[in-house]
């Protein structure tokens, strides 16, 4: 979550809210299963190098 307030410049819950709704929408996936320190795919992106 470090990461995306530092680029965003905004707080923890705002980036948050942000990650929740990419998710929601499909455009990003959790990849590790894990509550904390969590990884996320750009999955579309991703595909195109397959």
């Amino acid at each position: 979550m470090k990461i995306v307030t530092d680029r965003l410049g905004t707080t923890v819950n705002t980036a948050a809210a942000l990650i929740n709704d990419l998710i929601a929408y499909g455009i990003l996936a959790e990849m590790t299963g894990r509550q904390r320190n969590r990884l996320f795919v750009f999955r579309e992106y991703l595909d195109l190098f397959r």
